[in-house]
């Protein structure tokens, strides 16, 4: 995470020195380790093995012994769109599990509403009270270019699961997802209609105030989607500040927001 939503999930949206200094010396301790974006002074924070060793016994069964980030800029985009609504705000209504927590937690160890098909891991699970079971949404982060047959794959895996009641994609554009989405399409038919696209670019202005652009729900907004209110949300204004990836907002003077450009290197 960015040391602003660091700092928005613990103090609210205004840089605490002291937090700064905090991150610093967990970082030469070896507790958190450091990402930053190419050709530019914007940095993410993460787990490093000192942190990860102190930790290991308490978590839950582990698939390997594995802790850092393989791809920092896109898991980045996946937190923030999962947990950006509630950076600010304890929601125990709704339920996590990342991306992270399916590559490394052993499947005997999943929550019994996850999946222990690991043929494919979504970029992030949700949980949310709709019904008496709840109704599990995925993620599904695409910012590159892959495979037609790794699309047909992607639809298999969620045609088999009828257990997520939806898929949230975030793309980099609008022809992207309807390439994605004929894939998809061509592989199990009717089954497209739970897969919903929206844009990386949209999201940064609106967080999950976006619009879907294309599924079965286009034209719904996110939050809409899910049953969450405005007064449910952290604000736009201080989601927003989550984007903010300065080493040390309080003294950079100006903020260095993430741009699509930083993300699809």
């Amino acid at each position: 995470m960015s040391t602003r939503a660091l700092s928005m999930h613990f103090y609210g949206c205004h840089t605490k020195d002291y937090l700064y200094r905090r991150l610093l010396f967990l970082n030469r301790q070896r507790y958190l380790s450091t990402y930053k974006c190419p050709h530019s002074s914007k940095m993410l924070w993460g787990i490093g093995k000192g942190g990860f060793d102190k930790i290991k016994e308490s978590l839950p069964m582990l698939s390997g012994n594995g802790f850092r980030s393989e791809a920092p800029r896109h898991d980045y985009i996946a937190s923030t769109i999962q947990i950006g609504p509630w950076i600010s705000t304890n929601n125990p209504t709704v339920e996590f599990f990342t991306e992270q927590e399916l590559r490394h937690i052993h499947p005997d160890d999943y929550p019994n509403w996850v999946s222990k098909d690991i043929s494919h891991r979504s970029d992030g699970l949700w949980r949310f009270p709709l019904t008496n079971k709840g109704l599990v949404f995925a993620l599904e982060v695409e910012l590159g270019r892959q495979t037609p047959e790794r699309y047909r794959n992607i639809a298999k895996y969620y045609d088999a699961n009828q257990t997520i009641a939806r898929v949230f994609w975030a793309v980099r554009s609008n022809r992207q997802a309807e390439r994605i989405h004929n894939f998809i399409k061509e592989e199990v038919g009717n089954g497209a209609r739970f897969h919903n696209f929206l844009t990386v670019e949209d999201y940064f202005k609106k967080g999950w105030l976006s619009t879907l652009t294309l599924g079965h729900e286009a034209g719904r907004t996110m939050s809409d989607l899910v049953g969450l209110k405005k007064n449910e949300l952290t604000p736009i204004s201080d989601q927003n500040c989550i984007f903010d990836l300065s080493k040390c907002p309080t003294k950079s003077g100006n903020y260095k927001l993430m741009t699509l450009k930083d993300v699809c290197l």
